[in-house]
């Protein structure tokens, strides 16, 4: 009996053999070729802007964003990019520098994997004795009865907070090097256009140096009746 099944066994063997070799000759081997082709598909990505003038032919920033780093090496480039919502770019360029905060002007990709960018304009704020004097238009409110104007502008004034999540911009516009008091706002973009999603302000630069957590909130009923202002060009 097992002398039997020993047979079978051999027999069927060269059978499959028979049949596994000519359906493996059916299917259609991708050719060298046509492996790296497929490699290469897989692997590319497109190139990016390199330096400070490749990124600013593909934004077309103002003028005015050179020439507050114009004494920086000639290698500095001053351009970040962060993954934004709808998988699209949004671009932050560095315009000028100072003691502890820094200028910058942000671009949004119009849509995904378009190349094409829109300048931002963000709502800021400014404690009504800094803007004396530089005030060109009051576009609405009495500068007389509230402690902050509002302002708006492409160029952002502040330290930048790093951490991005949830597509929040923070910004930081620190009164002292050490911080502890300055104007904290955060924002967010909707239908492309940038709008204030919080706001603390520590006005006071006394000893308490109190965290960013137990900085007074500005309601948004508040600080939406500060008057409105278009502050001078920064000679």
């Amino acid at each position: 009996m097992l002398n039997k099944h020993i047979s079978n066994v051999l027999l069927v063997s060269p059978i499959l053999l028979l049949l596994s070799s000519c359906y493996a000759a059916t299917v259609k081997q991708p050719s060298e070729k046509s492996l790296k082709e497929r490699s290469s598909v897989i692997t590319k990505t497109v190139k990016k802007p390199e330096t400070r003038n490749d990124w600013k032919a593909v934004l077309n920033w103002p003028e005015l964003c050179d020439e507050g780093v114009s004494h920086i090496s000639s290698f500095f480039v001053g351009v970040d990019v962060y993954p934004w919502f709808e998988e699209r770019q949004l671009v932050s360029v560095v315009c000028t520098t100072g003691a502890y905060n820094r200028g910058l002007m942000f671009f949004l990709e119009t849509e995904k994997n378009s190349g094409q960018y829109s300048l931002l304009s963000f709502p800021q704020f400014i404690a009504a004795d800094d803007a004396s004097g530089n005030v060109e238009t009051t576009i609405s409110g009495d500068l007389t009865k509230a402690p902050f104007y509002q302002f708006d502008q492409p160029l952002l004034w502040g330290s930048l907070r790093s951490d991005m999540s949830n597509f929040t911009i923070t910004n930081n516009n620190r009164y002292r090097g050490l911080g502890g008091c300055g104007v904290l706002t955060s924002y967010q973009i909707t239908d492309n256009k940038v709008q204030v999603s919080a706001l603390k302000i520590k006005k006071d630069c006394d000893e308490t140096n109190l965290p960013f957590s137990e900085w007074p909130k500005i309601a948004e009923s508040v600080f939406s009746t500060w008057p409105k202002v278009i502050l001078k060009e920064r000679g």
